[in-house]
């Protein structure tokens, strides 16, 4: 399921502070701290823009932890490879944690460009349409 929050009423968002427009978008997720080889798996990745993303994670990132995330949408062999600064962290529901994360470097960049724009057109084929 795909959303886009800019489109959302006001009364259920927040003001929007990301220069980029954001799709709420569940796939599944991996990020190594940089420097390190240990691969940590994340829950999810749920929501993606073209500045960033935010994970859901069970153990919290430092703010200012340079990681790389691999981001799988579709095809497992392909991942989406993203260097990235965290933002933010913070605990949410059962014990897990949300980090807001910034792209420093896209490794296949116009694979990702690709995904984000099938989903974004995705959504606005479907919006209003009832599933």
């Amino acid at each position: 399921m795909v959303y886009l929050y800019n489109n959302m009423p006001q009364s259920k968002v927040n003001k929007e502070r990301r220069a980029t427009q954001r799709i709420f978008y569940f796939m599944p997720a991996k990020y190594n701290v940089r420097g390190s080889k240990v691969s940590h798996k994340a829950i999810a990745c749920q929501d993606i823009s073209g500045g960033g993303l935010r994970l859901l994670l069970v153990e919290p990132l430092a703010a200012k932890k340079a990681i790389t995330v691999m981001l799988y949408p579709q095809d497992p062999s392909k991942p989406i490879i993203a260097d990235c600064i965290v933002i933010w962290c913070q605990q949410c529901q059962y014990n897990h944690f949300t980090a807001g994360l910034k792209f420093t470097k896209l490794k296949n960049k116009q694979y990702f460009i690709d995904f984000l724009c099938e989903k974004m057109i995705d959504f606005s084929l479907t919006k209003g349409k009832k599933p």
